[in-house]
């Protein structure tokens, strides 16, 4: 059972309404649902980002192409870039010029699920090695928080830089002029 309380009004609360389908209740503020009844409570990438805000923690994976990604990119991260360009491969019959957002949208939650699938393999391989440090402890602490450290930057910096390497896409196929210092 999941519980969640929030300030009425608040915008966390508007999300959570949002996010299960609770806009109209028969009984505002308190409702039960027992199974996933629309669409809508499929959770995507809007979905995670506003579950992961409050705490809650959604595991997505695309197994069948870690095999794919292992030897594409031979055991390690690629480039941001590089990835974008992987994550929008697998995905067919998109149209930018029809439906740029449902396009940009979906784009961005393909890679987010193909770098977490990547990241979980080689981070546990990482830590299947145990940090070994010191004799007296037998693990590198700071090796570990130094790791620790450099895992949460990478997943801050690569969605903002796969946010632009889709949107640089989707302006050149729908013939749009930009310019931005900031697009690798």
């Amino acid at each position: 059972m999941l519980v969640i309380i929030a300030e009425n009004g608040s915008s966390i609360a508007r999300q959570i309404e949002w996010l299960f389908g609770f806009a109209d209740l028969t009984h505002p503020g308190f409702s039960v649902k027992s199974e996933l009844e629309t669409d809508q409570d499929r959770i995507e990438f809007a979905s995670r980002f506003i579950l992961e805000n409050i705490g809650i923690a959604v595991e997505a994976s695309e197994g069948t192409y870690l095999d794919d990604m292992l030897g594409r990119f031979a055991g390690r991260f690629p480039t941001t870039r590089e990835f974008s360009a992987y994550a929008r491969s697998t995905l067919k019959d998109l149209s930018p010029q029809d439906q740029p957002d449902l396009v940009l949208m979906t784009w961005m939650e393909r890679e987010e699920i193909l770098f977490r699938t990547l990241e979980r393999h080689l981070i546990a391989d990482r830590l299947s090695q145990r940090f070994a440090g010191e004799a007296s402890t037998g693990v590198d602490v700071d090796g570990f928080l130094s790791f620790s450290l450099s895992v949460q930057n990478r997943r801050k910096s690569r969605v903002g830089l796969a946010l632009e390497n889709h949107l640089e896409l989707l302006f050149a196929e729908n013939g749009l002029r930009y310019e931005c210092d900031q697009l690798f």
